[in-house]
């Protein structure tokens, strides 16, 4: 969590969770759906079996925003390129999609990961071993304009910051 200052100021409705993820009450929530500010920023928290890493498909959303927080356990997330999309529910804005390239991290309690709109991502997954995972997943509505606005000024300052600071490996990017 020390380097979530770093992505302040990119989305107003991101600074809403920033702030409300550092407060530290999320780990307390019981199961469910919580808003925090109506149906713009809210908090899903789950308890969940770790995921075969290797049958998972990789998800979308094309309006809301996810920052994974665990409570407990540790989570393999994978990352992929951008796909091909082959199904999207414009209800629940969940996609399933298909990814050559990918990358992976491991997730546990005290860190964070936010997933973009229309980033492929494998959240709660395990490698082999059963696991129980309870996270937050602090979800935010996003207005694509403001993420293109974001991506044409300020996209080399903000990866070469993530580079400099050995963040991601100058060599991947998703842009």
């Amino acid at each position: 969590m020390k380097n979530i200052d770093l992505y302040r100021g990119l989305y107003p409705n991101l600074d809403i969770a920033f702030d409300y993820i550092k407060k530290g009450e999320y780990v307390n929530l019981p199961v469910g759906k919580h808003e925090i500010v109506g149906k713009d920023v809210f908090v899903s928290v789950i308890e969940i079996e770790g995921k075969d890493i290797a049958t998972t498909p990789f998800e979308i959303h094309k309006k809301y925003l996810d920052i994974h927080v665990d409570i407990t356990g540790c989570e393999i997330i994978e990352t992929g390129d951008l796909g091909t999309e082959t199904s999207f529910d414009e209800g629940r804005d969940f996609g399933i999609v298909e990814c050559e390239n990918k990358v992976s991290t491991h997730l546990c309690p005290e860190d964070f990961y936010i997933c973009m709109l229309d980033e492929p991502h494998k959240p709660a997954c395990a490698d082999g071993e059963k696991i129980t995972i309870k996270k937050c997943i602090f979800i935010k509505l996003c207005h694509i304009w403001i993420l293109l606005i974001f991506l044409e000024f300020y996209r080399f300052d903000f990866l070469s910051n993530l580079c400099r600071n050995n963040f991601i490996n100058p060599s991947l990017t998703f842009f």
